[in-house]
């Protein structure tokens, strides 16, 4: 079962699928109405189907939150136009539910997991490399990957006054997605250097302790996929991204004493973190007219117009939210909403508003929010989760952290089969907890 975990975390970012209803509105793809099967949905199927043969699911005690929740959103589908597209979003949630579970559940090394995350950002990032080179994506249909290049209108670049790069996309639908992946790849790749003798002790079962002098030869590929992946993120000029990925170093400094001991005691620790900075800073000077350009100050007409759209999204989400207050337009039902609010706009400007938290309200309304913070209360509380004092729960806040500033910028999380992915991924794993013995505080 463990090899089957790790398998589907490499493959998560990897979109193949089969479009079973796509949608199209003046002749532009509504990828949120679309209703896909991915080959990550049959791994997951497939772990449960295996967990069912070997009756581990007797085992496991699904809380009663957590039915509620699927219950709830199951509900959401009565006050839905589209019941079609609302049992889809159901069966979406459903999937997500079923991954964290088999993360929280399985008997595979927390280590190793977050070894073929990195592993698999790593690929990403040589990847997203590549195509930043070349300016221009390869297509396959086989592997999920879209075409996209400099010269075609639409897609997502930086630009300024006398120049434009294409922004990497890696496998995913827009380089905002990878760049919220490569972040908290980083962030558990850094996790990782950091616990540099419990890797090796985990990997070649070996019960002496590395001197701390010492570092074994995985620390250095950690080392490589960790600068890798750092490049790639900052390739991507995703500021979500950038912003969670900070974001979750601060949270990790300030709740994390033993990290700070550690960064004052051992030198090599020092030199990561030093390093990074060092990295970083050569990475903005060269490309210092670009980030100028994605800077909040600029007067790049192309940010100007991207931030303008932004504040439209958030005036039709809070129009919307006006005329559903109490139980929302139904899950997945947002697009559909706002083709009925402005029948007359483009079809490529019916997108979900760039805000999870008031996308969910508008979709599931204040009934259904109110109750699902609720319940999300009352499982962490429950599993002492809320306890930030305890050290083996850093780590869920620490990724959490990053998810929540991303949330506040971007949909994807929500709306997308990827970044639910992600978000089942980031719960899972921050809730899966390893020997004592293996794994330092923080």
């Amino acid at each position: 079962m463990s090899s089957l975990i790790y398998l589907l975390i490499i493959l998560l970012p990897w979109e193949t699928r089969w479009i079973i209803n796509p949608i199209i509105a003046n002749g532009f793809d509504l990828e949120y109405d679309n209703i896909s099967l991915y080959a990550t949905d049959i791994l997951i199927l497939l772990g449960t189907l295996f967990y069912l043969r070997r009756n581990v699911l007797e085992k496991i005690k699904i809380s009663w939150q957590t039915l509620l929740w699927i219950l709830l959103i199951a509900i959401t589908i009565t006050v839905s136009a589209d019941k079609i597209l609302a049992l889809y979003y159901w069966f979406r949630i459903f999937i997500i539910t079923i991954l964290v579970l088999l993360i929280y559940y399985s008997k595979a090394s927390k280590t190793k997991i977050a070894i073929a995350f990195v592993v698999s950002a790593t690929i990403e990032s040589i990847l997203a490399i590549v195509q930043f080179m070349f300016q221009s994506t390869y297509f396959n249909k086989w592997f999920g990957l879209a075409y996209h290049d400099i010269t075609i209108a639409g897609n997502s670049v930086v630009a300024t006054v006398s120049d434009k790069l294409l922004r990497p996309y890696g496998t995913l639908p827009h380089p905002n997605i990878l760049g919220g992946f490569l972040a908290v790849a980083a962030i558990i790749a850094l996790w990782l250097i950091w616990q540099h003798k419990s890797i090796s002790n985990n990997i070649h079962n070996d019960k002496i302790p590395l001197a701390d002098h010492q570092l074994p030869t995985n620390y250095w590929f950690l080392l490589a996929c960790y600068y890798t992946i750092l490049l790639a993120l900052f390739l991507t000029f995703s500021r979500s991204a950038w912003l969670a990925f900070i974001v979750a170093l601060c949270v990790w400094f300030y709740l994390c004493p033993t990290f700070r001991k550690q960064f004052n005691n051992d030198w090599w620790k020092k030199y990561v973190i030093w390093s990074s900075l060092i990295f970083i800073s050569i990475l903005s000077i060269i490309f210092i007219d670009f980030i100028l350009a994605r800077s909040l100050i600029s007067n790049n007409i192309l940010e100007n117009t991207s931030l303008m759209e932004r504040g439209r999204y958030i005036k039709g989400a809070i129009n919307i939210l006006l005329t559903h207050p109490f139980f929302g337009v139904g899950i997945g039902r947002y697009t559909n909403a706002v083709q009925s609010l402005y029948p007359n706009h483009p079809a490529w400007s019916y997108q979900p508003v760039h805000n999870i938290y008031l996308l969910i309200l508008v979709e599931l309304g204040i009934v259904g929010v109110s109750a699902f913070i609720a319940l999300l209360y009352y499982t962490l509380k429950k599993k002492r989760i809320l306890l930030l004092q305890t050290s083996k729960n850093s780590m869920f806040f620490l990724l959490i952290s990053a998810l929540l500033v991303i949330g506040l910028f971007d949909h994807y999380l929500w709306t997308l089969h990827f970044g639910l992915l992600l978000t089942g991924f980031v719960i899972g794993f921050g809730l899966l907890q390893e020997e004592s013995k293996n794994i330092k505080n923080c």
